[in-house]
């Protein structure tokens, strides 16, 4: 009668857990879905830099924007890491990364409408402004992102996790570049620029109820300190001569 109850007990308890587990898998697809639909109405080699092209006639600003990009995008990884490592819960910084990267298409969208194409050069200018608040916002996003998939996906749904993610981001994504085909052909410009980033913001809002949906466990940092800034850098400088050889 005792091992019945105890196993009673057990699976009682189990329950809750079960139920987080599949709120919290759900959750994440959400979120892996909405934001590639966002991320699809802006891509970079394409819509942007074709913005960039009609607002400079320049391939210099085109092919000088990725490279700021690529450094605006790994730049603050760099110095983030030591402040959130530490962090026994990351919900709070990733979800400051993707509203910062929700303002930045916002305000974009705005300026775009507003200013239309009266002042090219000033808005070529503040494309360049808002797309590395963008790109710095998902290089401050990745760091607590790995962190929070790692604790709330069990290892062995790992696999279903990113392939499901995979699978319903593929067609949201071939639809959403369909759609910026569409209004980038039937809205005269440079309205048609200032939708697509007014519906990538609110593509990226409804990812981000995902993460609201999320229950993050804590996790265990009491043996993770934040390193004085010599002791930071000298670790830098040994993990990238460790990959020097790897990549060499």
């Amino acid at each position: 009668m005792i091992l019945i109850h105890t196993k009673r007990e057990k699976q009682i308890n189990r329950e809750p857990c079960i139920s987080i587990e599949k709120r919290n898998f759900i959750a994440g697809l959400w979120h892996g879905a909405f934001l590639a639909l966002g991320v699809s109405l802006t891509q970079p080699t394409t819509v942007i830099s074709a913005f960039v092209a009609d607002l400079t006639g320049s391939t210099i600003w085109v092919g000088g924007l990725s490279t700021v990009l690529t450094v605006a995008g790994a730049l603050p990884q760099i110095f983030i890491a030591r402040w959130i490592e530490p962090r026994p819960r990351k919900m709070p910084f990733l979800l400051l990364a993707i509203y910062l990267r929700v303002i930045s298409w916002g305000a974009l969208a705005f300026l775009v409408f507003t200013i239309g194409d009266q002042h090219p050069l000033t808005l070529a200018w503040i494309l360049v402004g808002m797309l590395v608040v963008f790109y710095a916002g998902g290089g401050l996003g990745n760091i607590p992102y790995t962190d929070i998939v790692g604790k709330i996906i069990p290892q062995n749904r790992r696999g279903a996790f990113f392939g499901g993610m995979g699978a319903i981001a593929g067609p949201l994504s071939v639809g959403a570049a369909l759609f910026a085909r569409r209004i980038l052909a039937d809205v005269s410009y440079p309205n048609n620029y200032a939708l697509l980033f007014l519906f990538a913001a609110i593509g990226l809002t409804i990812a981000s109820l995902g993460f609201w949906a999320i229950r993050e466990p804590s996790g265990d940092t009491s043996d993770v300190h934040m390193l004085p800034w010599k002791d930071y850098w000298k670790h830098l400088q040994s993990t990238s001569r460790r990959l020097k050889v790897l990549i060499g």
